[in-house]
């Protein structure tokens, strides 16, 4: 983030307090848009949150899980 901020040439970039600040902020405006798309039913939670865990090359957590391949607890042999 510091690094972002410096680039964009924010005068505040070197103050640590400033920065951890800036990086909540967009956290919780990433979180409140995803939210947002889940309340409009366009998503379903899974989607949002897990999009980005891949358990193979080709899949991710969320496409396993849907597919029915993923086991709770338990190790499964591919």
């Amino acid at each position: 983030m510091q690094r972002i901020l410096k680039e964009h040439k924010v005068a505040r970039w070197q103050e640590e307090e400033y920065v951890y600040r800036v990086a909540w902020r967009t956290i919780h405006d990433w979180v409140m848009a995803q939210l947002a798309f889940y309340e409009t039913d366009i998503v379903e939670m899974g989607q949002l949150f897990l999009p980005f865990a891949m358990v193979n090359e080709h899949e991710t957590l969320y496409e396993e899980m849907m597919n029915g391949k993923f086991c709770w607890g338990q190790t499964q042999k591919r």
